[in-house]
């Protein structure tokens, strides 16, 4: 019976380790993402921020999830400025408009259409990655800090 279970199970292939690391040194090399869901009862709406190594005061990131884990249970408060509130629907601005209507394109506005579509692709890559969706709000944090409520003496 002890000998059943090894044939079936294996080892992830390490090229898929590689890639997934790959892909991590890529897009996210220095990526600290830092989620706060205000409200409890409505988990679907997030703040999202991307911290900054170098703005820790204790520059290593271990001593911050060894003392705060993976999901805090105290009261943690960002301020910061709002850099993305996502539509629900589509958004409403498309670079590609100007090229829709056209027929035959000059080399110079065809090559810069296909640069365009070039990043509009790498959009979706980046949103792999950047979870930024409705009814998220992504935050630049100034600050990260533990709220409090001052003790009144009477």
């Amino acid at each position: 019976m002890d000998e059943l279970p090894k044939h079936k199970l294996s080892r992830v292939d390490q090229y898929l380790l590689d890639g997934v690391r790959l892909w991590i040194d890529t897009f996210m090399p220095s990526r600290i993402n830092f989620r706060i869901y205000p409200f409890p009862n409505c988990p679907s709406f997030q703040v999202l921020c991307n911290l900054k190594r170098e703005c820790f005061v204790d520059s290593d990131l271990e001593h911050l999830l060894y003392g705060y884990g993976n999901r805090p249970n105290v009261a943690l408060a960002v301020f910061g400025l709002v850099t993305s509130i996502p539509d629900k629907a589509r958004p409403t601005f498309d670079p590609m408009k100007e090229f829709e209507t056209a027929t035959a394109l000059p080399e110079g506005m065809a090559f810069e259409k296909g640069f365009r579509g070039v990043f509009i692709g790498l959009e979706g890559m980046e949103g792999l990655v950047r979870y930024s969706r409705y009814p998220n709000v992504t935050v630049h944090p100034i600050a990260v800090y533990r709220s409090f409520q001052p003790v009144r003496k009477s």
